[in-house]
């Protein structure tokens, strides 16, 4: 088959493409990438198509699999846009790394009893009633220490 065969025989095809892709996809917009993207790979692999009476449905296979392709990546990015709202709101509201863990109401510091005070390291230390420390769980050592090397 040579390249302008392939040409005049895709563009017989294009219209029943069309609406087979339409089909599958739901949009005419899409369907028109479809069977462009449909053409494309096709014209880079007709040398390879080793029985030409099989054009139609070769190329036709192609176009499915490229609509496909668009429905998988479709799914993936649905898949990421149905996160709940909520979750931005809760993921905002998770204290950073290193960062001391927020004072409770009251000012003397964190009243729960399974949390330590611990003075701000700014401050004097001398007045442990202070409400310039921050809470870390017992687990905690304290602040994380500067990389090895940085100064």
């Amino acid at each position: 088959m040579t390249e302008q065969e392939y040409i005049r025989r895709a563009e017989s095809l294009k219209e029943q493409l069309y609406r087979c892709a339409a089909v599958y996809l739901g949009s005419p917009s899409d369907a028109v990438d479809a069977v462009d993207e449909a053409f494309y790979k096709g014209f880079l692999a007709y040398s390879k198509l080793r029985q030409p009476e099989f054009f139609d449905t070769w190329l036709t296979r192609i176009l499915i699999n490229v609509c496909n392709s668009e429905l998988r990546r479709r799914k993936r990015e649905l898949a990421v846009a149905e996160l709940p709202e909520t979750a931005q709101e809760e993921f905002d509201a998770l204290p950073l790394k290193g960062s001391p863990a927020p004072l409770a109401k009251g000012s003397a510091g964190c009243d729960h009893p399974a949390l330590l005070h611990r003075p701000h390291p700014g401050g004097d230390g001398a007045s442990p009633g202070h409400s310039t420390g921050y809470c870390l769980h017992p687990a905690e050592e304290g602040p994380i220490p500067a990389p090895v090397g940085a100064d």
